[in-house]
Formats: C-alpha cells, structure tokens, sequence
C-alpha cells in the first residue's frame, strides 16, 4: 500500500495546502482522483485492492459512483465477470428519467464503489436511488475516506464503508517516507484529531 500511495501523491491525488471541501468547510488537505482515469496502472492497482476486499462480501451486483467510483466498478466488473449497474446523476440522462442503468432484480444487494468518502451525502443519494428501484445496499468500499464525519453518517443509516486507507494513515506514509513537508503534516494531524473530536460530542 505503501508503493501506492507514493504514486497517488506523486499524481497529485493527494494534496496537501488548504482547500475547501464544501462550501463552509476547509481542510489542511485534497484529494481528487480524476488524474487516474489516464493511469491504467494505478487504476489497475486500486482495482486490484478493491477487488481483494470485495471478496468478505456477499452481493449481487456491483455499482460504482461516479466518475471514477464507476470508472473503477467497470474495471472490476468485466475483470471479475460481476453483473453491472450504474446510477445517474439526479435527472437522469437525456431522453429518460431512470437513474439506475442496467438490468436488476428487485432484492438484489449491490455493492458500492466510490473514490473518496467525505461527508457521505452524495453516496447516502445514490444509495436512496438504488433502494428506490428495489435494490439492496449494505456495504460501500472506498478509496481513501477522509475522516470528516462520512462513516458514522453512513453507519448511522445502517450502512458499512470499507476504505483501502485514510487520509490519517496516507499521510502517516508519506511523513514516513520524507515527501511531505513536517508542518504540514503536523497540521493536518492537529485538523483530524479535532474531527474525532468533534464526533464524539
């Protein structure tokens, strides 16, 4: 994992300064992992990595979010021979109001795929479309949860995420190996420990 994320931040997935993550909220760090769609063998390497934490669970279909949460399920799907489905964005595409793309049965259980967790409100939306069109959803695995409050918004509606790491243990790594400046680190460590903080008023 160690060799992965070196390359994640060398991509300039991971970053560290100050960014706004919404509209009223700053963090000491970013990540976006958009650049990977023109890595194949990163993405390849994420798969793989998803791939082998996919195999605790029991599911039916996969679904990834989108872009690279669906970039990623594809990837996995094809690879693996799982059954595919896609979820839109809200007002559907062009020409039709459905939101879920693909074939399914009512009662199958999907397993999500997303790039980062954040604050969960985008996949709590997606997973409210699936569950709409009578699809089950119990577990989300994610790239890199940020630690900002997602998992327990996704736990406290009876959902499971599943990261391949945090930003608290990326950055540990990169500390670690001497690619991040010390301050920076050191800020970002002070930011998460106010965020646990803060999750436990």
């Amino acid at each position: 994992m160690e060799d992965l994320i070196g390359k994640l931040y060398s991509l300039g997935v991971i970053r560290l300064g100050s960014f706004a993550l919404s509209k009223d909220f700053l963090a000491p760090f970013s990540v976006d992992y958009r650049a990977v769609i023109s890595q194949p063998s990163i993405a390849r390497s994420l798969c793989t990595k998803i791939e082998e934490k996919a195999e605790r669970f029991s599911f039916d279909l996969l679904c990834g979010l989108p872009p690279l949460g669906a970039c990623l399920a594809n990837y996995i799907a094809w690879e693996k021979d799982h059954p595919l489905i896609l979820c839109t964005e809200k007002g559907g595409e062009i020409g039709t109001e459905e939101r879920v793309i693909g074939m399914y049965k009512t009662g199958q259980k999907a397993l999500l795929i997303i790039d980062v967790l954040s604050f969960g409100g985008d996949v709590l939306d997606t997973i409210e479309s699936l569950e709409e069109e009578g699809v089950v959803v119990k577990d989300v695995i994610c790239c890199t949860d940020l630690e900002i409050g997602g998992k327990q918004r996704l736990k406290k509606r009876g959902y499971r995420s599943h990261s391949l790491f945090s930003i608290s243990e990326a950055l540990e790594i990169l500390n670690n190996a001497g690619k991040i400046p010390g301050d920076s680190y050191k800020l970002a460590e002070d930011f998460l420990e106010g965020q646990k903080a803060d999750a436990k008023r």
